[in-house]
């Protein structure tokens, strides 16, 4: 999908206003003991304040994309 000019930055204003802006990242999975793991970036943590032990629900979307929802 492309979108003109004007919109894209529109799109990067509104996404750098609410600090969303440069928080997507790659990275890789790893392993806790048998579990597998993902390591969040420091600038994700600190913007979603979160802490070791708290509480997710993790739901399949599809096969290739989960989503992390805050409990």
């Amino acid at each position: 999908m492309f979108y003109p000019a004007n919109i894209l930055e529109k799109i990067e204003s509104e996404s750098k206003k609410k600090g969303l802006f440069g928080l997507g990242t790659k990275t890789r999975i790893g392993t806790s003991g048998t579990a597998l793991d993902v390591k969040l970036p420091k600038a994700l943590v600190d913007f979603m304040s979160l802490q070791k032990g708290k509480e997710v629900i993790i739901e399949p979307i599809n096969k290739q994309r989960f989503q992390v929802v805050l409990g």
